[in-house]
């Protein structure tokens, strides 16, 4: 799709409050401007997690098939 970039991307996450690394995830990543100007979507699907602290919650890695997206149409979010 034209204005759509893609690719693989390292990311670790980290608590907020302490700086430490709680966990680290893989994800294909696709990113773009497909809908008009000032519209912006970014896709994750998680490939690859390192097994600790895995799950749904709050400070937890997201699990092996986990997609995340956030859509920005102009001023205006939806996640």
């Amino acid at each position: 799709m034209q204005g759509t970039q893609q690719g693989r991307q390292d990311f670790a996450l980290v608590d907020p409050t302490t700086d430490a690394v709680v966990g680290n995830f893989s994800a294909l990543v696709t990113a773009g401007d497909p809908t008009g100007p000032g519209a912006h979507y970014v896709q994750l699907q998680v490939t690859g997690d390192d097994g600790a602290n895995v799950g749904t919650g709050p400070g937890q890695t997201p699990a092996v098939g986990t997609v995340l997206s956030v859509v920005y149409f102009g001023s205006d979010n939806v996640s």
